[in-house]
């Protein structure tokens, strides 16, 4: 049996009483300001036991509006979050002419609800408490009242507020549509208003202050309402309200996958997106996850690496922690246990960059030594097959092991299925599969797979052939490429669909030699994919070539081959600063901070930038 409804009953009085107080202390801290009436001499009343709830006047003129007209006879009750916090559900009845309605509580407070009222009508407020029990209030319709702000959004002293997100505000009863102005309502940062365009809904209770541009990461934002803003009756807002809020700390970097994408924060937090069968994007859940998650670990990154199915990240003090899939011992954590929390690599080594291929994870030191861990199969390692442990059958290691030929990098870039590294002269070697040139060398030993099935690779670095010096190196799928100080692309390796970017037609032969991306383009970064390569010019353009199927390359849908062996530019008036590749999809980061991708998202493909929702 539900515990009866009480007007503070003898037995509760004061307990109840010293309850009402804290919550009515607690609600006029709330970030909804509240008016103020002198109960002397008074019952108290619902509205002064809690600030925070607004029972709207009922008079409203009945011509020549027709919203004034449309809610004439009306009141209005609506609730600031944190008026009822323990409150579950609130039932209002007006008592001279019965009409009840309930609504939920929602942080502790609800929007304007209406009721049919006059001047004067007591009105019934039970409030269905979290345990059960009910509290019963009354409270008077009154002659005039000045409208409220109940909430907004984002509220109060938010902190982490999305860059795409607009205004909204919820007044306690309707507002004159001509007064909802820029002057009246607009968002201010640093003193300076935020250009964005204003509307007010149809039943005049909320108004939206949507910016034209997003908001600028880890900023302090200020919405400002002011008194300007009238009612149907023409009374004006009960004071002026300032509402400050911060956004979410904007993205530094990208790392695209096979299947999924990651992006770190300024902040040092790792998110991810995309699919999780092995739990890739750190989290338990073995689904795909269309909005970006964050990944669940304490750590702070600051660089990530995505591979296959697994991702590493990168401490600032040098610690390395991989999660996902684990088969070949790409987690470096000494196991072959899939894992979706981040693990430590072990070894004690301090690394300065990390990279990571199919199922095999390199990072260099601060000396420059390069380390791998995971699969062998093809030399990604950089040590003879025979020096490696075995992990179902794979030749491998699940700890990190130091690359053959004690060169020092200043730099790594893991392939699909190789690895290259610069060293500080500026020179390009490479070690792994090498089918199709990737690795710019002749020079190969064989490989045995799972299958003991034979292929070209080197277990140790070898040279990148014609002795060019690069600035950066990429690798992708069965090629590489590199820039040179000048900004001038070159690509080796596999070219069946175009990948080198040498403009011959249908992409022609695979070349262990470097050979020039054509266009002239000076370019700022070059990322090698499966199939395709993309870089930035130094104004931040994007250009793509090889394999468009998918519409990897970001150029628009195109009707006949899916083959460009030259620069397309990406669609889109975008400037990015960075740029990811990885097996049929892309992903840049925009100079506002936005993560743009295209390409197949394994159910569907984008054949232009689109913007990722949900990223802080």
């Amino acid at each position: 049996m539900a515990p009866a409804t009480s007007w503070i009953s003898s037995k509760k009085r004061v307990g109840t009483w010293l309850f009402l107080v804290a919550l009515a202390v607690a609600a006029g801290l709330a970030a909804c300001d509240n008016g103020s009436t002198d109960p002397a001499g008074q019952r108290p009343d619902a509205t002064e036991l809690f600030p925070g709830l607004t029972v709207s006047d009922a008079n409203g003129p009945g011509a020549g509006y027709a919203l004034a007209a449309a809610t004439a006879g009306l009141t209005y009750v609506s609730a600031c979050p944190g008026t009822f916090s323990d409150g579950d559900e609130v039932t209002i009845t007006n008592l001279a002419n019965s009409e009840s309605k309930t609504v939920p509580v929602v942080d502790g407070g609800f929007d304007p609800v209406t009721l049919e009222a006059e001047p004067g009508d007591e009105l019934e407020i039970i409030v269905h408490h979290s345990d059960g029990s009910t509290s019963r209030f009354l409270t008077r319709v009154p002659p005039r009242k000045r409208p409220r702000v109940v909430r907004t959004v984002p509220p109060k002293d938010a902190t982490d507020v999305v860059l795409s997100a607009s205004a909204l505000v919820v007044f306690s009863e309707p507002i004159d549509g001509t007064t909802v102005t820029a002057e009246n309502i607009r968002l201010l940062l640093d003193g300076d208003p935020v250009a964005g365009t204003l509307a007010l809904r149809d039943d005049g209770l909320i108004a939206d202050l949507t910016p034209v541009e997003t908001l600028e990461a880890g900023a302090e934002y200020t919405l400002v309402i002011t008194t300007g803003l009238l009612d149907l009756n023409g009374d004006g807002l009960e004071e002026d309200v300032q509402v400050s809020f911060s956004t979410r700390t904007w993205v530094v970097s990208v790392s695209a996958g096979w299947f999924h994408t990651c992006a770190l924060t300024l902040d040092s937090a790792a998110y991810c997106w995309g699919a999780n069968w092995w739990g890739q994007l750190g989290r338990q859940v073995h689904n795909n996850e269309q909005s970006a998650m964050p990944v669940l670990t304490a750590a702070k990154f600051a660089s990530l690496a995505a591979g296959y199915a697994h991702t590493c990240g990168l401490t600032a003090s040098g610690q390395a922690y991989c999660w996902g899939g684990n088969s070949a011992g790409e987690l470096g954590d000494g196991t072959t246990a899939d894992r979706y929390q981040p693990a430590p690599v072990i070894g004690g080594h301090g690394f300065v960059s990390l990279t990571a291929g199919y199922k095999h994870t390199c990072a260099i030191t601060q000396s420059g030594t390069a380390y791998c861990w995971g699969i062998n199969d093809s030399g990604e390692l950089g040590i003879p097959q025979g020096a490696a442990s075995f992990c179902g059958g794979w030749p491998c290691s699940p700890e990190p092991v130091p690359v053959s030929g004690a060169l020092r990098f200043v730099s790594i870039a893991g392939g699909h299925y190789h690895v290259c590294g610069l060293t500080a002269s500026g020179k390009a070697y490479c070690w792994g599969w090498n089918s199709a040139y990737g690795l710019g060398s002749t020079e190969s030993e064989t490989c045995l797979d799972i299958d003991n099935n034979p292929s070209p690779c080197s277990t140790t670095p070898v040279a990148v052939s014609g002795g060019l010096s690069f600035a950066s190196l990429s690798a992708g799928g069965s090629h590489s490429c590199g820039l040179t100080a000048s900004g001038a692309g070159y690509c080796w390796g596999g070219n069946n669909f175009g990948q080198l970017g040498n403009g011959e037609p249908g992409g022609g032969p695979d070349s262990y030699q470097p050979v020039a991306v054509v266009g002239g383009q000076s370019f700022a970064s070059i990322v090698a994919g499966q199939y395709h390569t993309c870089a930035l010019t130094r104004a931040g353009q994007a250009f793509c070539w090889g394999n468009n199927a998918a519409g990897r390359l970001g150029i628009g849908e195109q009707a006949g081959p899916y083959v460009f062996t030259e620069p397309m530019a990406v669609t889109g008036d975008h400037v990015f600063k960075a740029v990811a590749t990885s097996f049929d999809h892309t992903c840049a980061l925009s100079s506002d901070r936005s993560v743009y991708c295209w390409g197949s998202d394994g159910f569907s493909s984008e054949f232009s930038p689109r913007r990722v929702r949900y990223l802080p």
